[in-house]
């Protein structure tokens, strides 16, 4: 029987984005939701966070975002669910 066990992957990247996280060769990825951080105090413009996932051979296979536009200064959390 196949181990049904999940567990959360946390990271925190802080710095220049994008930012990425690999899945280590021994694990799936089952992914349920996303949350990330944004602070826009660096940012150009206003702008949407925009969540891309890859398979391991660099395929795109999601590509999702808010309906909210954050602007210069903003700071927020987006919940990027589900699946």
């Amino acid at each position: 029987m196949p181990n049904l066990r999940t567990s959360p992957i946390y990271t925190d990247v802080p710095g220049a984005l994008p930012a990425q996280y690999v899945i280590p060769g021994t694990l799936e990825l089952v992914t349920q939701a996303i949350v990330a951080r944004f602070n826009g105090a660096a940012a150009a413009g206003s702008f949407l966070p925009t969540l891309s996932i890859y398979t391991q051979d660099n395929r795109l296979v999601a590509r999702v975002r808010p309906d909210q536009e954050f602007a210069v200064g903003d700071t927020g959390v987006v919940t990027f669910a589900p699946f």
